[in-house]
């Protein structure tokens, strides 16, 4: 919505593009363009997504022995989503940093 409560004409309300726009004088102006993570940041973040994976995988084996396979596909699921999101992270680092053979290792260490 524009600041006197009238829809962008571009895209249809309630849509993501819809909120990442600004309309001043009817103009539309995109939003500060994200500038990504640092190489140091990418390298927090593997880590820390590593480590909630191994819990979760963790957790669904414990809950398989207690519960039935339904709760701990729960866990199993969760932690699939995990890995969706450090495969996307992975070729984000790596296309922000194509020259750094190491950025391949961030989102996936052998030796954790």
């Amino acid at each position: 919505m524009t600041r006197d409560g009238e829809i962008c004409g571009k895209h249809r309300e309630g849509s993501f593009a819809m909120f990442n726009c600004r309309i001043n004088n009817s103009k539309e102006f995109p939003l500060p363009k994200k500038t990504g993570l640092t190489l140091e940041q990418h390298e927090k973040l593997g880590i820390e997504l590593q480590a909630m994976r191994d819990k979760l995988i963790n957790i669904s084996v414990e809950l398989s022995k207690a519960y039935p396979q339904k709760i701990s596909n729960v866990s199993s699921r969760a932690s699939k989503t995990i890995d969706i999101l450090r495969s996307e992270l992975d070729d984000k680092v790596c296309q922000e940093n194509p020259s750094l053979e190491e950025a391949i290792k961030i989102y996936y260490r052998s030796n954790r």
